[in-house]
């Protein structure tokens, strides 16, 4: 199996409590990940003198995808490049089907699409959408 590399940024306040169980757990299964810690944020100060050095623009684009915790605070610049530089303006999270019996109305599956967003609000908000799998197509 091919190497895969990602870029991992923790984020600010808790976020980094999650994203580092989460790549430990990714890692125990072996997957031949390697994983790269882009210097953004207090770590890029403190390294580099800016909060996204090129460094660390070099390291996302030269990775296979990044796992993004949280922003809001000096990780965000690195958001920003993330959202607008490579074009990835939204979060999107794929599910799958599981039955559920104690929910006998729904007869068929349905697909389920989560889309967040932080960008300019302090609250944030998260929007579900969800459509049954024969009409997914027509969507938001």
């Amino acid at each position: 199996m091919p190497q895969k590399r990602v870029a991992v940024i923790e984020g600010d306040d808790a976020s980094p409590e999650a994203v580092r169980p989460t790549v430990e757990l990714i890692d125990n299964m072996k997957l031949g990940i390697e994983w790269v810690y882009p210097p953004v944020g207090a770590s890029g100060e403190a390294l580099h003198n800016s909060i996204f050095p090129e460094q660390a623009r070099r390291l996302i684009d030269d990775s296979d995808t990044t796992l993004f915790g949280a922003a809001s605070g000096k990780s965000a610049f690195a958001l920003l490049y993330l959202r607008w530089g490579k074009q990835t303006y939204a979060n999107v999270r794929p599910t799958r089907w599981i039955p559920d019996k104690t929910r006998p109305y729904i007869h068929e599956p349905v697909s389920l699409a989560i889309r967040t967003s932080r960008i300019g609000t302090r609250t944030g908000g998260v929007t579900c959408k969800a459509m049954h799998t024969k009409n997914w197509q027509t969507g938001w």
